[in-house]
């Protein structure tokens, strides 16, 4: 995988270096091959956003921050009342106007779509209640990796350099926030890593006086961001065989079942991992492009190996729920794969099916999510 993710960097690097050009921010001779340049750019542009793990030119993107209104009067007042506490410690927090800091977990995701590296830190949603929906800071450099080192938001130029932001998950309004506070960036190498971010931000301009995350304080210390050498410690993957049932591949032992080289989904392509329903989270268009790789499901089930480290941890089975077979593996029905979420079932067509010891809870797979930062309530 990393060689793919090196061509893209590659394309991202000189295709921004072209742009450069011809908006006169680049001098034609940090590239040594415009004409060559160019047609690489073109390249990346006409690679599908899967290939490089982010997302495709037409998706939403946060509204540009510089371009964002200052504070009204009533807007300020909420501020002046929800300044940055003394000293951002001890475990991950969240904090609303008056509120006191109430613990919260946290996952990461990077991003890389064909502007920019970037990272996500997800504050999950269980000490807002009432809120709807989760507060997610966004983070997005436009060119290489930024190096290590403490940030203050205000001193950042997010138009051409480094930008940071407070964004929703999905079912949030789409306005992005202007930040107050620090970022704080540990690591080098986005390949190999280690990589980790903490932040300590108090969301300042929204959509009006009644925007819900103004004057929301967040903090979490050292999250950790996967390197993109993990990309594919966790995948999901059809089996060689096209036609075998999942009643059949449950009767050959797990290490003789020969795997489809190229992984259906990936570590990569996970924002979170809901622990309590073994739900995979992942960006909302990626529902659609999972269906795509997927042939019709049958009733007799397709069947998938879920791996951990290159190392196969289970057997699944992608269902339809006009199935009236029974399998007692997990299963992940495609009726269910919508949006930004699938969910691994215990076994078709319930709990009750159930074969042998749940293989979803499995230590191997949540240490590696916990280590990634990707494992939700």
């Amino acid at each position: 995988m990393r060689p793919m993710l090196e061509v893209c960097y590659a394309y991202a690097v000189i295709g921004r270096a072209v742009i450069g050009m011809v908006i006169g921010r680049t001098s034609v001779e940090h590239v040594a091959y415009p004409t060559t340049a160019m047609v690489l750019m073109l390249g990346l542009l006409s690679l599908p956003s899967s290939a490089c793990g982010g997302r495709s030119l037409g998706s939403s993107q946060p509204t540009d921050a510089a371009a964002l209104p200052l504070p009204d009067a009533a807007v300020s007042a909420r501020l002046d009342a929800a300044v940055l506490p003394e000293a951002c410690e001890g475990p991950a927090w969240a904090a609303g106007t008056g509120q006191a800091p109430r613990p919260v977990t946290v996952t990461s995701a990077r991003i890389a779509m064909d502007c920019c590296d970037g990272a996500t830190a997800h504050f999950h949603g269980a000490s807002f209640p009432g809120l709807g929906f989760d507060p997610v800071v966004m983070l997005k450099s436009w060119g290489a990796w930024p190096s290590p080192g403490q940030f203050d938001l205000a001193a950042l130029d997010p138009e051409g350099g480094l930008g940071v932001w407070l964004v929703a998950s999905e079912g949030g309004p789409s306005e992005a926030r202007r930040l107050e506070g620090w970022l704080r960036l540990e690591g080098a190498d986005p390949y190999a890593g280690p990589l980790a971010m903490s932040i300590c931000v108090t969301a300042t301009v929204g959509g009006g006086e009644d925007d819900e995350l103004v004057g929301l304080r967040l903090w979490v210390p050292s999250l950790p961001l996967m390197p993109w050498d993990w990309w594919e410690r966790f995948a999901l993957h059809r089996l060689e065989a096209p036609d075998l049932t999942a009643r059949e591949a449950a009767a050959v032992p797990l290490a003789e079942l020969v795997l489809d080289p190229m992984p259906l989904f990936t570590l990569g392509n996970l924002n979170y991992y809901e622990a309590g329903t073994h739900t995979l989270r992942f960006e909302p268009w990626y529902g659609d492009h999972l269906l795509a790789q997927l042939p019709a499901v049958g009733v007799e089930g397709l069947p998938f190996v879920v791996v951990v480290d290159h190392e196969p941890l289970y057997l699944g089975a992608f269902f339809t729920a006009l199935s009236s077979s029974t399998f007692g593996h997990p299963v992940i029905l495609v009726e269910d794969i919508a949006g930004g979420a699938a969910r691994i079932e215990r076994a078709y067509p319930g709990p009750g099916a159930a074969t042998s010891p749940d293989p979803r809870a499995d230590p191997r797979l949540l240490e590696l999510l916990a280590a990634a930062a990707k494992l939700a309530p």
